[in-house]
C-alpha cells in the first residue's frame, strides 16, 4: 500500500521533458547576425514591473510550447547541463524560516509566528527537486495576487545559495504590502529613529500597530 501510494504522489509531479533544451537567455537587444549584443542569463521580475508579460510571454513560450495561459500560477523549470529539460507545473514547495518561538516537527505553523524567511526548498519525503550545482533555473510563482519571474541560465548555478537568493523573492512578494510601507523614506527613516530595526523584528504583529501611526 505504500509504495502505491508512493507512485500516485510521483505521478503527481510528472514533469513535461524536452531533450537538447539549449536555452540561454532573453535577448536585452536587437542583435544582428555576425554583430555583438546582450543576452540576459540571470534576472527577477515581478508583475509589479511594466514590462513583466513581455519577460515573462518569451521566455516561457518556448518552454509550454504555446503562450503562458492566464491560468498557469506556477512553473519550475530544471535544465541539467546535458541539456535535458524538466517541466514542472505542480511540484512540492517549502520555505526555510526564522521562528519567533519554538516550533516542535510536524505542529502547525502560523504566519504571524515567523520572523524571517531566508529561503525556499522544492522537496517533500516522496521527491527532491532541488537544483543541483551546474543547472538552469526557472521559476514562476504566485502569491498575494501578483507574479514572480526568476530564472538563471547561466549555467554557474550555485544550489544552496540559489535556494536562498530565490528565498528573498519569496519573502518580498509575500509581505509586499510591509515592504512598499517600508520603501517610502520617510517612513523608514522614522522607525530607524524609533528603534525599530531590524524588519524581520517587525514584519508581522508589530508592524501593523505603527503603520497608522506613520501614514
Amino acid at each position: 500500500m505504500a509504495k502505491h501510494k508512493i507512485m500516485q504522489v510521483q505521478g503527481v509531479y510528472e514533469p513535461k521533458i524536452i531533450n537538447d533544451f539549449q536555452l540561454f537567455g532573453l535577448a536585452a537587444e536587437t542583435i544582428l547576425p555576425g554583430k555583438e549584443g546582450k543576452v540576459i542569463q540571470k534576472m527577477f521580475t515581478s508583475s509589479l514591473d511594466e514590462d513583466f508579460p513581455l519577460f515573462a510571454t518569451q521566455l516561457l513560450s518556448p518552454i509550454l510550447g504555446v503562450d503562458p495561459s492566464s491560468s498557469l500560477n506556477s512553473i519550475l523549470v530544471i535544465i541539467k547541463p546535458d541539456n535535458k529539460a524538466y517541466v514542472y507545473q505542480k511540484f512540492p514547495f517549502g520555505v526555510t524560516a526564522i521562528p519567533k518561538t519554538p516550533v516542535e516537527p510536524y505542529r502547525a505553523v502560523f504566519k504571524n509566528n515567523l520572523a524571517d524567511i531566508v529561503g525556499v526548498f522544492f522537496q517533500d519525503i516522496v521527491i527532491d527537486l532541488n537544483p543541483e550545482d551546474g543547472d538552469r533555473i526557472v521559476w514562476l510563482f504566485r502569491e498575494n495576487w501578483n507574479f514572480d519571474l526568476f530564472f538563471d541560465l547561466s549555467g554557474n548555478l550555485n544550489g544552496q545559495l540559489a535556494l536562498k537568493e530565490m528565498g528573498c523573492y519569496y519573502r518580498r512578494l509575500a509581505y509586499l504590502s510591509q515592504y512598499l510601507f517600508l520603501e517610502k523614506s520617510s517612513n523608514f527613516k522614522k522607525m530607524i529613529e524609533d528603534g525599530w530595526f531590524p524588519f524581520v523584528a517587525v514584519i508581522n504583529d508589530g508592524i501593523e500597530k505603527i503603520q497608522p501611526l506613520t501614514l
